[in-house]
């Protein structure tokens, strides 16, 4: 609470100190700070949704906030107008935990990217915007009413007496959420979906969460959620509300559909035609049919489906290009080209292709439809089509139909042609992590990848801690599918051996061990140096064993089967070595120029800033001119000057001395009441002359 005070007078410490002895918030912060954000915690939660932020995370982040607050606490606040307001420490705190709550939520890249499309917009685009909002904004906007449908669940489920009748209860919603936990194979995502059929609430930041660096699968399972919440709705009786949630959001035909017709089927006759009639009124347009007999759907459902090759769908360039990329690599030209002419750019940024997928992709390739062009710039080198061109000349073709634009550079050909690809094709965690090496080789940012990407920067970092810090053979276990890349990355903090054996470990024994609770299993195991102790009692009778030869077994030669083996094995090793040492090279290599280019650039600053102190102290001693007494004063002044700086030098050097040799110490609470005063002292002294210099520097020009 904030109150107007009639008095202007200046408040003395003591008063401000009886007033903070007076404030039970403030007091209570201060002695037992746990207990009082403990407190605060459903404020602070209230805060987080209406920011859209992690209730956790900003609880976190309020335990620094309060610690500033009962440093920065007046009791009395003076305005622009000569007023005063008194001020109560709860107010003091909720205040400065919104602004924190503001800071982080402007951070957010989901909020930059709604600022970002909506800046610059009139009323009216603005509006159509809020009407239509892109797929993720929806999930957003959709967030509190699934929360409210969750809390509802979870007021129920307290109702229920009999949890277990409550988790078994056959409604579409349950149903849904055991359909997904009995897909699920990572244990932890199955105990995260369990959760939510019980009563735990998530926002779709949290699912993305459990369901690891990559948003698409939590996208996917949210999705499944909220058709099973408006199937649910319908079937409850929420038709009307349910329709014009249909229609806010601009959902399509075709997903309307299949909605109301998995709810058609759970209910009986009167209400499917009570549904029909209010979803036709709505939607004239779609031919809503009526459920099927459930024993013709069993008969469709086991008759087996041929399967039909899906087209190759051709890439739609004038989509691809943004209008920034078009106007920087505008159009030149577009005609055949002979292939002979044309050169690919090389760069690593995909998984290698092999020959029977190749020969594959050629025998479905028609080269001589115009629907699949290559973009190439004016002096030949490919920027997308490369493996197109392979295929048509595998087919004797000599010329190829190629789209040429203006680019600038090699840099910018090189960005294209991973950034066309990458747009272009369906993206698994494999080929996003060779996307980021290759946008990393060229220099780029992890922020920037991000953006250019559209991937978070978390992600980012996942993979490229995976590419710096994995030993080869962790690096080629993920390359080659057998280990999730968060649990890679949690590998590459142990040292190379270890992870070399975790490695050939999950290698002997299957990917099974590479995920879930068998993975943290083995992850502690190597953590803690006792992998072949773990090996040994898990697999007793695998146990490598040393069987004494026989005279012909001493003399008879591996057979050539298992040479072969042998050597392509250590041949795969060899070039994921020369990888491996190559990509340092390069890393080495980029790190060394960036350190040299900030090296000479701060060199440049110093320079600079030595050149300009002198301007100043000549023109100092300009202005003293040739009065002795004045020099001597000056002089005076200036000694004084580097006596204070010294002091505080010293003072600099003793508390970070004392920074050090407190950590060895095993202080007694008196010791460290003792420090505390002192600091407090030192912090107060300090304060003070900050305050004087703030002030001196407002005086000189």
């Amino acid at each position: 609470m904030t109150t107007a005070t009639d008095s202007n007078k200046t408040v003395t410490e003591k008063e401000l100190d009886k007033l903070r002895a007076k404030d039970k918030g403030y007091q209570m912060a201060k002695q037992d700070v746990v207990s009082y954000m403990d407190e605060r915690r459903k404020v602070i939660t209230n805060i987080a949704w209406q920011f859209r932020l992690d209730p956790e995370e900003l609880f976190q982040e309020a335990f620094e906030v309060v610690l500033t607050c009962l440093r920065d606490y007046q009791p009395v606040y003076e305005k622009n107008d000569g007023s005063q307001v008194s001020v109560k420490f709860n107010t003091f705190f909720g205040s400065r935990i919104e602004g924190r709550a503001m800071e982080l939520r402007n951070t957010d890249p989901e909020y930059k990217a709604r600022q970002a499309i909506t800046d610059g917009m009139s009323a009216e685009e603005k509006t159509s915007f809020r009407e239509n909002p892109p797929l993720l904004v929806q999930h957003i906007d959709q967030d509190t009413v699934m929360r409210e449908h969750l809390l509802g669940e979870v007021s129920e489920a307290k109702e229920q007496q009999d949890v277990g009748f409550r988790i078994g209860r056959d409604t579409f919603f349950d149903r849904k959420l055991t359909e997904l936990i009995s897909k699920e194979k990572d244990e932890k995502k199955q105990a995260m979906l369990m959760h939510v059929k019980v009563g735990g609430i998530y926002n779709f930041q949290e699912i993305a969460y459990h369901f690891g660096v990559t948003d698409s699968r939590a996208s996917q399972v949210m999705n499944e959620l909220m058709d099973a919440f408006y199937v649910q709705r319908i079937i409850d009786g929420d038709r009307e509300a349910v329709a014009y949630d249909f229609k806010k959001l601009k959902f399509n035909d075709k997903r309307i559909k299949r909605l109301v017709g998995e709810s058609l089927v759970d209910v009986d006759e009167e209400n499917q035609k009570d549904i029909l009639a209010i979803f036709k009124k709505d939607f004239a347009t779609i031919d809503f049919e009526k459920p099927k007999a459930k024993t013709e759907t069993i008969e469709k459902a086991k008759t087996p489906k041929k399967k039909v090759q899906e087209p190759i769908v051709p890439p739609a360039y004038e989509e691809v290009f943004t209008k920034e990329e078009n106007e920087a690599f505008p159009l030149v030209s577009v005609g055949m080209q002979s292939i002979d002419r044309l050169k690919e750019l090389v760069i690593d940024f995909r998984d290698g292709e092999d020959k029977e997928s190749f020969e594959e992709f050629v025998e479905s390739f028609d080269p001589d439809s115009a629907l699949f062009p290559a973009v190439v710039d004016a002096q030949g080198y490919v920027i997308d089509g490369v493996r197109r061109i392979k295929a048509a000349k595998a087919k004797g073709k000599t010329e190829y139909l190629c789209i040429i634009r203006d680019f600038k550079d090699e840099y910018d050909k090189k960005l294209m042609r991973i950034l066309l690809n990458y747009r272009l094709h369906n993206v698994d965690k494999i080929a996003l992590y060779h996307y980021i090496k290759g946008l990393n080789a060229l220099g780029l940012s992890q922020q920037k990848i991000s953006d250019l990407i559209d991937v978070s920067r978390t992600n980012v970092l996942v993979y490229a801690k995976v590419r710096d810090k994995a030993a080869p053979k962790m690096r080629a276990l993920f390359e080659d599918g057998l280990i999730q890349i968060t649990n890679a990355s949690s590998c590459t903090d142990l040292p190379n051996e270890i992870q070399d054996a975790l490695a050939d470990f999950i290698r002997r024994h299957g990917i099974a061990w590479s995920k879930g609770s068998r993975f943290n299993k083995v992850y502690l195991a190597a953590s803690e140096n006792r992998l072949e102790a773990f090996e040994a009692q898990e697999f007793p009778d695998q146990a490598y064993q040393e069987a004494p030869q026989t005279e012909n077994e001493k003399d008879a030669k591996p057979s050539s089967a298992q040479a072969n083996k042998r050597l392509a094995l250590l041949e795969k090793q060899l070039r994921t070595h020369e990888i491996a040492l190559k990509d340092a090279e390069v890393w080495a290599a980029q790190r060394e120029s960036v350190i040299n280019r900030q090296n000479t650039e701060l060199q440049d600053v110093r320079t600079e800033l030595d050149d300009t102190k002198r301007q100043l102290e000549a023109a100092e001693l300009a202005s003293i001119g040739t009065n002795e007494k004045v020099i001597e004063t000056e002089l005076k002044q200036l000694r004084a000057f580097y006596a204070i700086t010294e002091r505080l030098s010293g003072a600099n050097q003793a508390v970070k001395q004392a920074n050090k040799d407190v950590l060895k110490l095993d202080m007694r609470r008196s010791q460290i009441n003792e420090l505390q005063d002192l600091i407090e002292s030192t912090e107060e002294n300090l304060n003070k002359l900050r305050v004087e210099v703030v002030r001196r520097s407002g005086k000189r020009v």
